[in-house]
């Protein structure tokens, strides 16, 4: 948790029937099959269904439906997760999203599926630092995401975890803000 208590989760989406499917949390039992031990703990199974444990459901206010690229929150958040967006926008666009996000990200940014060959100078730009700690690890856990066969400019799907240029920002999801 890197020093960070007291959790409260504001969670968005574009899409108004993705937040409806979000605020119900009811989801086949068979997603914790992949889970570990410590994460099956945020989540009760009954009747054939997951859902997260009480707790967690209390901690989530959901906002109205919204753009991350370029949405005005008024609020200042810890950590901001952008999950699997980015990847639906133009490498512009995410530079756009980033700089916005900056102004309301005090602390930690979350990125999955984003513009390889951008995600370096557009995190950069707005004072951001890649965590590198247990980069490949985390990398090779996406399991069925990664394919040899990846594109390397930007896709949900990822390329096999190497070294190669500026890899700390390619392969990684953590960032830490500097500024």
């Amino acid at each position: 948790m890197r020093g960070i208590k007291n959790v409260e989760i504001h969670a968005t989406d574009i899409s108004n029937e993705f937040l409806e499917f979000a605020q119900k949390a009811h989801y086949p039992a068979t997603a914790a099959d992949d889970m570990s031990a410590e994460e099956k703990t945020f989540f009760d199974v009954s009747g054939g269904q997951l859902c997260p444990v009480a707790s967690v459901r209390s901690a989530v206010t959901f906002l109205p439906p919204c753009s991350f690229v370029d949405s005005v929150l008024t609020e200042s958040y810890d950590v901001v997760f952008v999950s699997n967006a980015l990847t639906y926008v133009t490498p512009a666009e995410q530079a756009t999203a980033i700089a916005n996000i900056s102004h309301y990200n005090m602390r930690y940014l979350v990125l999955t599926a984003f513009h390889q060959q951008t995600i370096k100078p557009d995190l950069m730009a707005n004072g951001y630092e890649a965590v590198p700690d247990n980069l490949e690890e985390i990398h090779n856990s996406w399991g069925d995401r990664i394919a040899k066969d990846a594109p390397l400019d930007h896709s949900w799907m990822l390329p096999p975890f190497s070294k190669i240029q500026d890899y700390e920002y390619k392969y990684c999801a953590l960032f830490r803000k500097l500024r």
